[in-house]
């Protein structure tokens, strides 16, 4: 069943003729946002200087592709290797503050891995810190120098890397598990919180657990600011689908 899900997905974004040959509608940019606000292995690349549009997805079998958007029509640029398990996690992000994109990936299996997002050759990989899994990563500038720190959920364990020297900065001792992460100022102090879809809360500054909401946030979670108050509420969805919304502040569900 996913193979056949993964070639409809190609056929659409290759644009394949119909048995008269008519093509298609031209791909858009907005096409693909919509794709990527659904698939979260499927994000778009935007234009720089020396490349078009272009788009990135994950397979099932466990390669990246990336694919440029030349006259309307999907053009294939790059194939990654076999990355060996599943894709937990893939970001395109700038995080070493280098002025180039870096393509981010962790794996079930507990690799990192980061691609140069301009030539994609292999600009590092955990070689030296090995993990039997990681189920989540996220990128952030937690301590305003010009580099993005990497989170990411290692054996249970919260790990944090600077973007830049690739170096461990901390590690959280405790296990809190979770799959998926997010890092926002979701309180009153000016540091960003951590927060692990198991409901732990941790201060980004002094590396505690601030609070833990019983039951937790379930699989998804985003965040958005609903009243306009500077701080962004959370919104999660349970596994039946409707949503329950959040206000971390006063650590208490809204609405």
């Amino acid at each position: 069943m996913k193979r056949i899900a993964l070639l409809a997905l190609s056929s659409v974004l290759i644009g394949v003729s119909d048995a008269q040959g008519a093509q298609g509608p031209p791909l858009t940019r907005e096409a693909l946002q919509l794709l990527s606000q659904r698939f979260r292995f499927f994000l778009v690349i935007e234009p720089t200087a020396n490349k078009p549009l272009r788009y990135i997805y994950a397979d099932y079998a466990q390669h990246l592709h990336v694919f440029a958007v030349k006259d309307g029509k999907s053009v294939p640029e790059w194939d990654s290797v076999g990355l060996g398990s599943p894709i937990t996690s893939l970001v395109v992000k700038d995080v070493d503050a280098d002025g180039k994109l870096d393509i981010l990936v962790s794996t079930q299996k507990g690799r990192v891995v980061d691609y140069d997002g301009t030539d994609y050759h292999l600009a590092f990989e955990n070689m030296l810190r090995t993990f039997s899994t990681i189920t989540c990563m996220v990128t952030y500038n937690l301590d305003d120098d010009p580099q993005d720190e990497v989170l990411f959920l290692a054996d249970g364990r919260l790990q944090v890397f600077d973007g830049l020297s690739r170096r461990e900065e901390w590690s959280t001792t405790e296990t809190y598990g979770g799959t998926m992460l997010l890092v926002a100022n979701v309180d009153d102090d000016p540091q960003p919180e951590i927060i692990f879809n198991t409901g732990v809360v941790i201060d980004s500054r002094f590396r505690n657990v601030d609070f833990t909401i019983a039951g937790g946030f379930t699989a998804r979670m985003s965040l958005l600011d609903m009243d306009g108050d500077g701080i962004p509420e959370l919104i999660s969805e349970t596994p039946d689908f409707p949503l329950r919304i959040w206000d971390l502040r006063h650590r208490r569900e809204i609405y």
